[in-house]
């Protein structure tokens, strides 16, 4: 299921470092849009082993290219 995009941390303008943690081993879900960040981290935490890639992507700056291509979507 992909969810609607939120502008969230596009929405200032400002430059942002987007990163992707994926689980090998995990047997239990990490993922925010189903438990609140305390629930997760005590589980988290429960787990005997957990194996996690963490991938940093380069930082992103919003640019007038992206402004012009896009201008058609959304409301700003």
């Amino acid at each position: 299921m992909i969810c609607d995009f939120k502008t969230g941390a596009f929405e200032a303008g400002l430059k942002c470092k987007p990163c992707a943690f994926i689980y090998h081993d995990a047997a239990i879900s990490h993922s925010t849009d189903v438990m609140g960040l305390l629930q997760i981290l005590i589980l988290m935490c429960s787990s005997v082993r957990s194996n996690v890639t963490i991938l940093r992507f380069p930082d992103f700056e919003p640019n007038d290219y992206l402004y012009e291509t896009h201008a058609d979507k959304g409301d700003n």
